[in-house]
């Protein structure tokens, strides 16, 4: 046997010892004990994917790789998927092993199916605690949109595995019981431990799957020979009043790689001050290239344009652009290649998001990436994740469906089409990759439809597939659904309001901590001043002042000078309650005459006896400049009440 290049994908959500991790990490265990070289990948829907090699990180280290695209749509389940596709299809493996729990392996089992990619490899789904299971344990059911989207890719992923492992037993009776077709190698996984017997069952487990799936997987067929025909392609592009963008969707049309292509372009009744000049030249530059320019007498919206360009048309494909978007150039070739491998009725792709008017530069990068789910119809009840409208479809399909449904001011037609080919039994595909720049255009269609009355438009395709009595239930189905995702949002904006009050609360107490701090200094810086301690208060930094020799030396002045003016209340030493206070009151007895007149003898009494105490020295009106507040007698003549000295 070979040696084998093998990846593990790992769920970091997953509980370090449950089924599905302790399966993987036997699985791994036995691979590197056979000799093959053996990639672990931890799945995520960051732009940042880590892997490493052998069975424990770290010998080599674990290893980030950054993918292009920083953001995308949909659920966690669906970017996980997608990031993992992202790093899979650069990469050869020969067999590759994943959880079946939110399973990342969703849309390369797409492109595997669709002959683009992993054409020699093997996939195989480890089964253990599904979404309807977990939620069944727990008497519940599916509640939510998001567990319906992994609820139907982890059933997609079952059936379309070249090997599926049960390594539950409820689990097991659960896809035992299912009314779907299950891969020819499905197995039941034996009971983990460290035993030499265990070992020697999960040893021969992967042996079984190497045999079943590993050298027989041929790719389910060959893509190049679906390559060699190449039919021609009616390109169908609808327009009104966006004349320069119209320019940039018909140059991206004849930029295609594919060589065998007719545009059909329908105007439908632009009514711009220029547009007759604009679509005389348009005409003129499409029949110097084989193509045509139909006009509408009036508008009759997008359902009714294209349905035209569909009646003009002489391809055995129809693919449909819209005026303000621009192909990537192997946009057709790619839907062609995956229509007729798969000999599908509808195939579209992913795009991405485009801001502005200019044309996207050919390595420009993309800031987001809109994903969909396919032909899961079970979703499309609630949302589009069919796919885009810009897809390639059989004409012979188009016309058995009666093409789209003409209502005039209404939205949704894409939507309604896609459900009813789904409905209908049809095969749809969606390519996991982005085909097309989908321009965010101000003003646009979308943006000002009635979003209810378009919302009727697709769920009819429903209703009429249900029996009478149900389908208020269906419409009751989507309402519910509407409301919580209204309930959703506001709940967002709640917790973004609650984000930034907390971010409004943090800077404030930042800011009372700067303040607190600068009243901290301020009040070392003051009590340096007053020449106080540093464990001294404001009161007792004015008693030292109060009670010293020169203040009391000093009195007899100030009575004499307060009785020649006609002052004959008392001192009153003041209560201090603040360092202000205190600094306004030392500095008014330093600024009166008693003291500047016994400040020589303060100097004489340094000279002999050395530096007084901090605080009852120095001479001038004030050590604190600024802190003056007015006279002594203003300061501390207070009423009889307090204290006398």
């Amino acid at each position: 046997m070979r040696n084998l290049r093998i990846c593990l994908i790992e769920d970091p959500l997953a509980p370090t010892h449950g089924p599905h991790s302790i399966a993987l990490a036997t699985l791994r265990s036995a691979a590197v004990a056979q000799g093959h070289r053996v990639i672990t990948l931890i799945a995520g829907e960051s732009e940042t994917v880590r892997h490493y090699e052998g069975e424990e990180p770290g010998d080599p280290p674990l290893s980030e790789t950054t993918l292009a695209v920083p953001a995308i749509s949909g659920t966690r389940t669906m970017r996980a998927s997608y990031r993992t596709y992202q790093w899979l299809s650069g990469r050869h493996f020969d067999l590759i092993f994943a959880g079946a729990h939110q399973s990342p392996l969703y849309y390369s089992l797409l492109a595997k199916r669709q002959g683009t990619d992993f054409r020699t490899t093997a996939f195989c789904t480890v089964a253990t605690a599904l979404t309807a299971t977990a939620l069944s344990s727990e008497s519940r059911f599916l509640d939510g949109i998001e567990h319906l989207i992994a609820d139907e890719i982890e059933r997609a992923v079952i059936k379309r595995s070249d090997a599926v492992i049960a390594a539950d037993a409820d689990v097991d009776d659960w896809i035992r019981g299912q009314d779907w077709p299950r891969p020819a190698t499905f197995l039941r996984a034996p009971m983990a431990g460290d035993s030499a017997e265990a070992d020697r069952e999960w040893s021969e487990l992967f042996r079984r799957i190497i045999a079943g799936v590993v050298e027989h997987s041929d790719g389910h067929g060959d893509p190049m020979a679906a390559r060699d025909r190449k039919p021609l392609v009616s390109a169908c592009i609808v327009s009104f009043n966006r004349h320069r963008l119209l320019s940039q969707a018909i140059q991206s049309i004849q930029d295609q790689t594919y060589p065998n292509i007719e545009i059909i372009v329908v105007d439908d009744a632009s009514n711009a001050p220029d547009s007759t000049t604009q679509l005389d030249r348009i005409a003129a530059e499409l029949e110097a290239c084989g193509g045509r320019l139909i006009r509408h007498e009036r508008n009759r919206y997008l359902g009714a344009a294209r349905n035209t360009a569909a009646r003009h048309a002489t391809g055995e494909y129809l693919f449909f652009l819209d005026d303000d978007d621009i192909a990537k150039p192997d946009q057709i070739a790619t839907l062609v290649d995956v229509a007729t491998f798969t000999n599908c009725d509808i195939v579209n792709s992913f795009c991405d998001r485009h801001f502005g008017e200019d044309r996207p530069a050919p390595d420009q990068g993309s800031p987001e990436r809109w994903i969909m789910l396919g032909n899961v119809p079970s979703v499309g009840l609630f949302h589009n994740l069919f796919g885009p409208a810009s897809a390639l479809i059989k004409t012979a399909s188009f016309t058995r469906l009666g093409g789209f449904s003409e209502a005039h001011g209404v939205g949704h037609e894409d939507w309604e089409f896609f459900a009813k080919a789904s409905l209908a039994g049809m095969n749809l595909q969606l390519v996991p990759r982005a085909l097309f720049w989908y321009r965010h255009t101000p003003g646009s269609m979308i943006q000002t439809i009635d979003p209810h009355q378009s919302m009727a438009r697709n769920i009819s395709a429903y209703l009429n597939h249900i029996p009478k009595p149900l389908r208020p239930a269906c419409v009751l189905a989507i309402g519910l659904d509407r409301r919580q995702g209204a309930l959703q949002h506001e709940l967002s904006g709640s917790r973004e309001q609650l984000a930034a009050t907390r971010d409004e609360v943090a800077r404030l107490q930042h800011r009372v901590s700067l303040l607190e701090q600068e009243n901290r200094d301020l009040l070392a810086a003051c009590r340096t001043a007053l020449g106080a301690p540093a464990t001294s208060t404001p009161q007792s930094a004015l008693d030292r002042y109060w009670e010293s020799r020169s203040w009391r030396l000093g009195r007899i002045l100030r009575i004499i000078r307060g009785i020649s003016l006609g002052n004959r209340q008392p001192e009153v030493k003041p209560v201090i309650r603040s360092w202000t206070e205190a600094a306004t009151t030392i500095s008014a007895i330093r600024g009166t005459i008693s003291w500047e007149i016994l400040g020589s003898a303060r100097a004489i009494r340094r000279a002999i006896h050395g530096p007084a105490r901090p605080g009852t020295s120095g001479r001038g009106r004030s050590a604190t400049p600024g802190l003056r507040q007015g006279g002594i007698d203003q300061t501390i003549r207070a009423p009889a009440t307090e204290e006398s000295s």
